[in-house]
């Protein structure tokens, strides 16, 4: 692990094994001055990275907190072919290894994770499967709809991912929507080598697979959890992201709606209001955990 040090954090890089020891790339960041409040585990979405989220890493390092973040299988420098998994499992043992190695590294300190878009997704099944494992989730842009899928392309993905699992093709998200309205962001998006716009027939199947799950359970979440969601996401709508919060139990949950956001909400013209309001969740959930259902 290599790290490096400035007045105000600690910086270190390095490479975990996953499951059936895939080589997967991680960050860590501590403020280097005082003990942290709280550890947020950072998972990104599909095609991205774990370098993409420095806005709120640095909001974050400044109020006292510790940042993990790492690149998914088949995703920026860890291994695996682009966009593809064997089974879902990969994703949720990799993210349990890591937040069981992560709190080992911290100890008793509170723990949180906070998933964008698939990793919202990835966030979500994880916590339902190890529900005393954190204590809060903060969801960006969450990937629970199948929306605009048709029943015939869902069944040839079905069949694809039975004969031939690791078929690529684009998402094709880039030709929807820009992923934020900043034209710089969405520059440096497209000139990051790091960057893939791949997807399988497999990651697919196992996607709508676990989603259909999720909707199914999501009445058995019992954490406290923040949702953060531009009212004009393409990729994520938000008809689907209110209906999901709806069932979602009573207590401990908050939804903000941003609008005008697109998918990329904590890169968009207005982070410094979404992680404002991060921030201010944390704080009042680190300190004073207490039930709370609120829309904005």
């Amino acid at each position: 692990m290599l790290c490096n040090q400035t007045r105000q954090f600690r910086h270190c890089e390095g490479w975990r094994a996953g499951v059936n020891n895939v080589s997967l790339y991680f960050q860590r960041w501590h403020p280097a001055q005082q003990q942290a409040k709280a550890t947020v585990v950072i998972v990104h979405g599909l095609g991205a990275h774990s370098g993409l989220f420095q806005p709120i890493v640095d909001r974050l390092l400044a109020q006292n907190y510790c940042i993990y973040a790492f690149d998914l299988r088949g995703h920026g420098r860890s291994e695996g072919q682009r966009g593809y998994i064997n089974s879902w499992d990969e994703y949720r043992n990799d993210l349990w290894q890591f937040v069981n190695w992560v709190q080992w590294q911290e100890g008793d300190r509170p723990c949180y994770l906070m998933g964008n878009s698939l990793g919202a997704a990835i966030v979500l099944d994880y916590s339902l499967q190890f529900p005393n494992s954190v204590d809060g989730l903060i969801l960006s842009a969450p990937a629970v709809s199948t929306q605009g899928i048709s029943p015939l392309k869902l069944k040839v993905g079905g069949l694809l991912s039975q004969i031939h699992p690791r078929f690529s093709l684009s998402t094709g998200f880039k030709q929807k929507q820009p992923s934020t309205r900043d034209a710089a962001v969405n520059e440096a998006y497209a000139n990051d080598p790091l960057r893939h716009s791949q997807g399988t027939a497999r990651l697919s199947t196992e996607f709508f697979k676990v989603n259909q799950q999720t909707w199914q359970n999501i009445g058995e979440l019992d954490l406290p959890t923040l949702i953060l969601q531009g009212s004009a996401d393409v990729v994520a709508p938000v008809a689907v992201t209110r209906q999901f919060f709806g069932r979602m139990p009573g207590e401990n949950k908050s939804l903000y709606v941003y609008p005008d956001g697109y998918h990329e909400i904590c890169n968009d013209i207005n982070r410094d209001q979404v992680i404002g309001d991060v921030l201010g969740w944390l704080e009042e959930t680190v300190t004073a955990p207490k039930s709370l259902t609120s829309l904005r």
